[in-house]
């Protein structure tokens, strides 16, 4: 049996999925997507680019060009909770056609020292 919460939930999918049919045809750096429809009229596609392979650089790189796409540049998060290997991270946050993107990145506690150097914008996160 098919509810109206069900097809608000896969209508809000299936809006998500195209804009990242579109945002895939841009040719940016690769990411594997996550879709969450959790929130009722706010679907997210989340993106996260490939962390463990590539220097902070590259990375950096990376999501600028996603940053750029998107219209935002990257911001600086900081984990509550951090671990050697995940301290942290690099998003593009943006709206495309009513669907919340968020592109990322992670980082290692000695990405984030290099970058303490720096003078990259910083949200609190969790």
């Amino acid at each position: 049996m098919t509810t109206t919460a069900t097809l608000t939930v896969t209508a809000l999918q299936q809006c998500a999925t195209r804009v990242l049919a579109t945002l895939l045809g841009e040719e940016l750096p690769a990411a594997s997507w996550t879709v969450t429809p959790y929130i009722i009229d706010a679907p997210e596609l989340s993106g996260q680019l490939d962390s463990y392979h590539r220097s902070l650089a590259d990375r950096r790189t990376e999501i600028e060009a996603w940053g750029n796409a998107l219209g935002t540049p990257p911001v600086l998060r900081r984990l509550q909770a951090p671990s050697s290997t995940h301290a942290g991270s690099l998003r593009v946050l943006a709206e495309r056609a009513g669907v919340q993107v968020d592109v990322w990145v992670a980082l290692t506690a000695e990405d984030l020292a290099e970058l303490d150097t720096e003078q990259v914008p910083a949200v609190s996160g969790g």
